[in-house]
Protein backbone atom coordinates (compact mmCIF):
# COMPACT_ATOMS: atom_id res chain seq x y z
CA UNK A 1 0.00 0.00 0.00
CA UNK A 2 1.22 3.48 -1.44
CA UNK A 3 1.48 5.91 1.87
CA UNK A 4 -0.69 9.39 1.52
CA UNK A 5 1.10 12.65 2.68
CA UNK A 6 -1.30 15.42 3.24
CA UNK A 7 -1.95 17.95 0.84
CA UNK A 8 0.26 20.99 0.51
CA UNK A 9 -1.12 24.47 0.55
CA UNK A 10 0.02 26.12 -2.30
CA UNK A 11 -0.13 30.03 -2.96
CA UNK A 12 -1.26 31.54 -6.33
CA UNK A 13 -1.23 34.93 -6.26
CA UNK A 14 -3.48 35.79 -3.67
CA UNK A 15 -4.81 32.93 -2.64
CA UNK A 16 -4.18 29.63 -0.67
CA UNK A 17 -5.54 26.40 -1.58
CA UNK A 18 -5.00 22.81 -0.83
CA UNK A 19 -3.29 21.62 -4.22
CA UNK A 20 -2.35 17.91 -5.27
CA UNK A 21 -0.28 16.72 -8.25
CA UNK A 22 -0.53 13.84 -10.69
CA UNK A 23 1.52 13.06 -13.51
CA UNK A 24 3.07 16.57 -13.14
CA UNK A 25 0.30 18.80 -13.29
CA UNK A 26 -0.64 20.86 -10.00
CA UNK A 27 -4.71 21.35 -9.38
CA UNK A 28 -6.75 22.74 -6.64
CA UNK A 29 -8.63 20.33 -4.44
CA UNK A 30 -12.18 21.65 -3.92
CA UNK A 31 -13.64 22.60 -0.11
CA UNK A 32 -17.84 22.61 0.08
CA UNK A 33 -18.77 25.32 1.64
CA UNK A 34 -22.11 24.39 2.28
CA UNK A 35 -24.40 21.63 1.51
CA UNK A 36 -28.58 21.19 3.07
CA UNK A 37 -28.63 18.47 5.63
CA UNK A 38 -32.81 18.51 5.01
CA UNK A 39 -34.73 18.86 1.77
CA UNK A 40 -36.43 22.41 1.24
CA UNK A 41 -39.84 23.02 -0.35
CA UNK A 42 -40.77 25.46 -2.65
CA UNK A 43 -44.32 26.85 -3.75
CA UNK A 44 -45.58 30.60 -3.06
CA UNK A 45 -45.48 33.18 -4.46
CA UNK A 46 -42.85 35.21 -2.53
CA UNK A 47 -38.57 34.09 -3.25
CA UNK A 48 -38.74 30.85 -1.19
CA UNK A 49 -35.31 29.56 -0.38
CA UNK A 50 -34.06 26.29 -1.95
CA UNK A 51 -31.86 26.02 1.34
CA UNK A 52 -33.20 24.57 4.66
CA UNK A 53 -30.52 23.60 7.78
CA UNK A 54 -27.09 22.23 6.53
CA UNK A 55 -23.38 21.72 7.40
CA UNK A 56 -21.36 25.03 6.53
CA UNK A 57 -22.19 28.71 5.76
CA UNK A 58 -23.86 30.37 3.17
CA UNK A 59 -22.35 33.17 3.85
CA UNK A 60 -18.62 34.08 1.94
CA UNK A 61 -16.41 35.91 3.87
CA UNK A 62 -14.87 39.59 3.63
CA UNK A 63 -11.94 39.38 0.98
CA UNK A 64 -12.66 35.48 0.38
CA UNK A 65 -13.59 36.26 -3.27
CA UNK A 66 -10.03 36.92 -5.20
CA UNK A 67 -9.43 37.08 -9.03
CA UNK A 68 -9.24 33.08 -9.86
CA UNK A 69 -11.60 31.96 -6.99
CA UNK A 70 -14.46 30.08 -8.53
CA UNK A 71 -18.00 29.20 -6.36
CA UNK A 72 -19.99 26.27 -7.77
CA UNK A 73 -23.40 26.19 -6.56
CA UNK A 74 -24.88 23.02 -7.67
CA UNK A 75 -28.63 21.92 -6.78
CA UNK A 76 -30.66 18.48 -7.59
CA UNK A 77 -34.53 19.09 -7.55
CA UNK A 78 -37.58 17.88 -8.48
CA UNK A 79 -40.75 19.60 -10.40
CA UNK A 80 -44.23 19.06 -9.64
CA UNK A 81 -46.23 21.43 -11.60
CA UNK A 82 -50.27 22.17 -11.13
CA UNK A 83 -52.53 21.71 -14.34
CA UNK A 84 -51.90 25.43 -14.23
CA UNK A 85 -48.60 26.36 -13.35
CA UNK A 86 -48.19 29.96 -13.78
CA UNK A 87 -44.59 31.22 -14.66
CA UNK A 88 -41.57 30.33 -12.14
CA UNK A 89 -38.54 32.94 -11.74
CA UNK A 90 -35.34 31.61 -10.07
CA UNK A 91 -33.00 33.91 -8.37
CA UNK A 92 -29.19 33.42 -7.21
CA UNK A 93 -28.05 36.48 -4.87
CA UNK A 94 -24.89 36.61 -3.11
CA UNK A 95 -24.86 39.73 -1.07
CA UNK A 96 -26.33 42.94 -3.01
CA UNK A 97 -25.40 41.35 -6.28
CA UNK A 98 -28.13 39.83 -8.59
CA UNK A 99 -25.59 36.71 -9.41
CA UNK A 100 -28.92 35.25 -11.77
CA UNK A 101 -32.06 36.78 -12.32
CA UNK A 102 -33.82 34.49 -14.43
CA UNK A 103 -36.72 35.28 -16.84
CA UNK A 104 -40.11 33.87 -15.63
CA UNK A 105 -40.75 30.69 -17.38
CA UNK A 106 -43.53 28.62 -17.87
CA UNK A 107 -43.43 24.99 -17.00
CA UNK A 108 -45.21 22.39 -19.01
CA UNK A 109 -48.70 21.75 -16.96
CA UNK A 110 -49.41 18.39 -14.93
CA UNK A 111 -45.78 16.95 -14.66
CA UNK A 112 -42.86 15.90 -12.59
CA UNK A 113 -39.78 16.52 -13.88
CA UNK A 114 -36.31 15.94 -12.23
CA UNK A 115 -33.96 19.68 -12.43
CA UNK A 116 -30.76 20.09 -12.14
CA UNK A 117 -29.24 23.52 -11.10
CA UNK A 118 -25.72 24.61 -12.35
CA UNK A 119 -23.89 27.95 -11.39
CA UNK A 120 -20.13 28.95 -11.15
CA UNK A 121 -19.71 32.56 -10.19
CA UNK A 122 -15.63 33.43 -11.08
CA UNK A 123 -14.12 36.39 -9.27
CA UNK A 124 -12.17 38.48 -11.81
CA UNK A 125 -11.39 41.84 -10.28
CA UNK A 126 -11.73 41.91 -6.66
CA UNK A 127 -12.00 45.46 -4.45
CA UNK A 128 -15.29 47.50 -3.73
CA UNK A 129 -16.05 47.11 -7.74
CA UNK A 130 -15.07 44.05 -7.98
CA UNK A 131 -16.56 41.66 -11.12
CA UNK A 132 -17.77 38.25 -11.60
CA UNK A 133 -17.83 35.94 -14.36
CA UNK A 134 -21.27 33.85 -14.46
CA UNK A 135 -22.50 30.91 -15.61
CA UNK A 136 -26.07 29.69 -15.03
CA UNK A 137 -28.06 27.30 -16.03
CA UNK A 138 -31.44 25.31 -15.11
CA UNK A 139 -32.05 21.70 -16.79
CA UNK A 140 -35.42 19.61 -17.15
CA UNK A 141 -35.86 16.11 -17.81
CA UNK A 142 -39.00 14.20 -17.64
CA UNK A 143 -38.98 11.34 -15.26
CA UNK A 144 -39.86 9.15 -17.78
CA UNK A 145 -36.46 10.61 -20.35
CA UNK A 146 -38.77 11.68 -22.40
CA UNK A 147 -38.15 14.96 -22.43
CA UNK A 148 -35.31 17.45 -21.81
CA UNK A 149 -35.03 21.00 -21.19
CA UNK A 150 -33.48 24.32 -21.11
CA UNK A 151 -35.65 26.03 -18.58
CA UNK A 152 -33.34 29.49 -18.17
CA UNK A 153 -29.87 30.11 -18.84
CA UNK A 154 -26.78 32.81 -18.39
CA UNK A 155 -23.71 33.97 -19.17
CA UNK A 156 -22.28 37.23 -17.62
CA UNK A 157 -18.95 38.94 -17.43
CA UNK A 158 -18.23 42.14 -15.43
CA UNK A 159 -21.36 41.23 -13.03
CA UNK A 160 -20.49 44.33 -10.33
CA UNK A 161 -19.53 42.68 -6.51
CA UNK A 162 -17.84 43.59 -3.73
CA UNK A 163 -15.65 41.12 -2.57
CA UNK A 164 -14.51 43.67 0.63
CA UNK A 165 -17.83 42.57 2.46
CA UNK A 166 -19.22 39.11 3.48
CA UNK A 167 -21.64 37.82 1.34
CA UNK A 168 -24.75 35.82 1.82
CA UNK A 169 -25.51 33.15 -0.65
CA UNK A 170 -29.58 32.61 -1.53
CA UNK A 171 -31.01 30.82 -3.96
CA UNK A 172 -34.57 31.12 -4.46
CA UNK A 173 -37.36 30.45 -7.01
CA UNK A 174 -41.12 32.35 -6.86
CA UNK A 175 -44.27 31.19 -8.93
CA UNK A 176 -46.61 33.24 -10.09
CA UNK A 177 -49.24 31.13 -8.73
CA UNK A 178 -49.52 29.28 -5.29
CA UNK A 179 -48.22 26.42 -5.22
CA UNK A 180 -48.69 26.02 -9.27
CA UNK A 181 -44.93 24.57 -9.46
CA UNK A 182 -43.35 22.83 -6.50
CA UNK A 183 -39.39 22.41 -6.29
CA UNK A 184 -38.50 19.70 -4.00
CA UNK A 185 -34.96 20.37 -3.13
CA UNK A 186 -32.82 17.26 -1.27
CA UNK A 187 -29.59 18.25 -2.63
CA UNK A 188 -27.97 21.66 -2.77
CA UNK A 189 -24.31 22.59 -1.91
CA UNK A 190 -21.85 25.13 -2.85
CA UNK A 191 -17.97 24.41 -3.01
CA UNK A 192 -14.87 26.70 -4.11
CA UNK A 193 -13.13 24.89 -6.88
CA UNK A 194 -10.08 27.03 -6.27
Amino acid sequence: MRAVSPAPIMSSGTQNALTTTQGGATGFIPMVLYSNTSTASTSGTTASPWTTTGVGSLTIPANYMVPGKVLHIRAGALLTTAATPGTVTMTVTLGATNVWAGVANTPTASITSICDLDVYATCLTAGAGGTLGISAKLVFTTVDGSATLLFDFTVSGGKAFNTTVANTLAVTSTNSVASGAVFTVPNFFVEALA
